[in-house]
């Protein structure tokens, strides 16, 4: 029997503190109980990069980064 496999891309959308990372968690071990692969992660990302950014991002104090930046 011949099974394709379908990659699905999920995102949760909406403004800061509405539950969208507690909703992806819920989904993520929901999944990994179903034993349906997935990998979990968060803009600007899970590297330590990534990380030093969003912290910068959010909590730096007049950064003066332009919008178009």
């Amino acid at each position: 029997m011949l099974f394709h496999l379908i990659s699905l891309f999920i995102t949760f959308e909406g403004g800061e503190g509405c539950g969208k990372s507690v909703q992806a968690r819920a989904l993520y071990r929901r999944l990994s109980k179903l034993a349906i692969p997935a990998l979990l992660t968060h803009e600007p990302g899970v590297t330590s990069l990534g990380r030093k950014l969003s912290r910068w991002l959010k909590w730096s104090e007049g950064t003066d980064i332009s919008p178009l930046t």
